[in-house]
């Protein structure tokens, strides 16, 4: 649908781009939006930048109205005793809370003719009722200066306006100190001007750039891309593990005279027939692992290891105090995430490892790395677990019957998709495809899967219980799993987490539909 721009309209948005203009915002509105060719007209323009924008936005007045325009605001670089003050254009679009559902679906296809007039905007904004989080100061100062280019930005424009002579917003203040202004970027002294010299001023180097302030955002994406490297370390693990992987074997030592024993020998160097008051016996495992399997395996492994008399020493992954035992355990297996996992350790190396000037050479040294529950199950069967413990045979000794896995159809988990109705084509085939595969695992569509629309406000609270769980803000799609008995939501991933998962075949499992 063609949208047609008046001639105030147009004027107002030329005025607001042109550098020389005291205008720092300028919103336009569609009175028509049903008609076959709605225009836009001028909504409101003036002094007062982002707080200006954001009190018409707050209006009540407002929410039956969809509004787009921008605002200016001044990016400040600071360097010795330069100051560089640019004007950038933040593009805002905006609907009511009252605004009509057929209305807010145009909002796709008007958004290439709202931004137009507004070329080489440093952000754009969507809005939607009283969801203004993106427009207050804090929020949006953090998306500028992801996009780089400053050191700050000011709002009140105060700045850019002492910069380059433009009216003040309020009484007329003293004659600024004379400066030069050239193209974009305006030089602002911060001394008192003194005689010009005859030697130009060089300009000045590319400002270094400072340590990036890491958003609660990016803080979600790197913990999300640490999460997908060490799926795919272990998906390439358990394809080359087999029930012949190498494991810690009875070894037989000549002795040989007269060289005398090793005083400290290292655990792979012990003969058979080890001491269990040598050694002791460490089960790493999860108490939070949002997979059914892995905590059945972890149940199955402690009832293997109570029927030869082994009670073993426990390392929970999911615990933030053991977290520093837990990854140099990792290191030793060089398997991460996957429980549980075994490990034969000389006695009290397993507290040992928490110190803080313990070498990592020497844990892989003292540490050796048993297996996984397939290979602790596998031993148990062949009789041969607590003689390569260092126990003895266990040959005749009960097996315990592991629990029935319960993932799969029988599962109390739920889904919850969270997705947007005002979104760009790009996200909407995004969220279609995530659907779709969703759909083909077999679940249940209408009672396992629940798609939630963060456009609605009636959904607000809901939406934003979620963005707490995934620290994802204004990013669709979104997959949650939620457990029925406890109501405990786990953060599944976004679109591109979603679509690893699936072509690695470990979607269902990881959202606890299938073993």
């Amino acid at each position: 649908m063609t949208l047609e721009w008046t001639t105030e309209a147009s004027q107002a948005a030329a005025d607001l781009i042109n550098e020389n203009s005291s205008l720092d915002y300028a919103l336009f509105t569609i009175p028509n939006p049903k008609k076959a060719k709605p225009q836009v007209v001028v909504e409101s323009k003036g002094n007062g930048g982002r707080q200006a924008v954001f009190d018409l936005f707050c209006d009540d007045a407002s929410q039956t109205k969809v509004l787009t325009g921008a605002f200016v605001v001044s990016a400040v670089d600071e360097k010795g005793s330069v100051t560089s003050v640019r004007r950038k254009l933040v593009h805002v679009t905006f609907a009511g809370s009252q605004v009509g559902i057929m209305t807010k679906g145009k909002l796709n296809g008007w958004s290439g003719p709202f931004r137009d007039p507004f070329p080489g905007c440093a952000t754009y904004l969507q809005l939607f009722g009283g969801d203004l989080d993106d427009l207050q100061e804090g929020d949006l100062e953090a998306t500028l200066m992801a996009a780089g280019g400053a050191t700050k930005y000011d709002f009140s424009n105060q700045t850019l306006r002492g910069s380059v002579g433009l009216p003040e917003m309020s009484a007329p203040a003293p004659a600024p100190a004379p400066i030069v202004s050239s193209g974009k970027k305006f030089k602002m002294p911060v001394k008192a001007p003194e005689p010009p010299t005859p030697e130009p001023t060089p300009e000045p180097a590319a400002p270094a750039p400072e340590p990036a302030k890491i958003t609660k955002t990016q803080e979600a994406l790197q913990k999300m891309k640490a999460h997908k490297e060490a799926m795919k370390r272990n998906a390439e693990a358990e394809k080359t593990s087999s029930p012949e992987r190498p494991v810690l074997q009875p070894v037989t030592v000549q002795e040989k005279e007269p060289t005398p024993p090793e005083p400290t020998p290292t655990l792979p160097k012990l003969p058979p027939g080890m001491d269990a008051d040598n050694v002791e016996f460490v089960m790493l495992m999860s108490t939070q692992s949002g997979s059914n399997k892995q905590k059945n395996d972890c149940r199955a492994s402690q009832q293997i290891l109570e029927s030869i008399g082994v009670q073993p020493t426990i390392v929970d992954g999911a615990d933030p105090l053991s977290k520093k035992k837990r990854d140099k355990l990792f290191r030793v297996s060089g398997i991460q995430g996957n429980y549980p996992q075994f490990f034969v350790l000389p006695k009290g190396m397993s507290e040992k490892i928490e110190e803080e000037d313990e070498e990592e050479e020497v844990v892989k040294g003292d540490a050796m790395f048993f297996g996984d529950y397939n290979m602790l199950s596998e031993k148990r069967k062949n009789g041969t677990l607590a003689a390569e413990i260092g126990l003895g045979d266990d040959a005749l000794s009960p097996l315990p019957e592991q629990e029935e896995n319960t993932e799969g159809a029988a599962s109390s988990k739920k889904l919850i998709l969270l997705i947007s109705s005002m979104c760009n084509a790009k996200v909407m085939a995004e969220q279609n495809h995530a659907q779709a595969v969703i759909e083909g695992l077999g679940i249940d569509m209408t009672n396992q899967l629940e798609v939630l629309d963060g456009c609605d406000q009636q959904l607000r609270d809901r939406r934003n219980e979620l963005w707490g769980v995934s620290g994802i803000r204004a990013q669709y799609p979104q997959l949650f799993t939620v457990d029925d008995a406890s109501s405990k939501i786990q953060f599944v991933g976004d679109y591109e987490n979603i679509m690893y998962l699936n072509d690695h075949g470990s979607l269902a499992q990881e959202i606890g539909l299938s073993a």
